[in-house]
């Protein structure tokens, strides 16, 4: 007879890694999907926006600090586009598991027959 425990193992440690790149698939469709409506967001926001960003912040001490009112030393414009390539490069990777993933799965199965 033969013993099938370790593929059986493998076969689990499989399962489990693709479970989580289907969850990182999904988180991934979900960050897309928030960056894309904060591209809208603030694209809508600088077509409204007249004037540079005052600071709301009191700060304490010498460090060259702005004062309330003061402008802000920060841009409100920000561009997502380098966010939305991180994504994709993130997805791609996650295919490139899956697939690998899927390849070891038949791989071990495979040793039965």
């Amino acid at each position: 007879m033969y013993n099938i425990d370790e593929e059986i193992e493998l076969l689990k440690e499989i399962k489990d890694v693709q479970d989580e790149l289907h969850i990182i698939s999904v988180l991934l469709e979900n960050q897309s999907t928030v960056l894309h409506d904060a591209t809208e967001a603030m694209s809508k926001r600088i077509d409204l926006q007249e004037t540079t960003p005052k600071s709301p912040r009191i700060h304490i001490g010498n460090r060259g600090l702005g004062k309330p009112g003061q402008e802000a030393p920060y841009r409100s414009t920000f561009n997502f586009d380098r966010l939305h390539h991180l994504v994709a490069d993130q997805e791609k990777r996650r295919k490139t598991l899956q697939t690998q993933a899927e390849t070891a799965n038949k791989a071990v199965s495979n040793l039965w027959l």
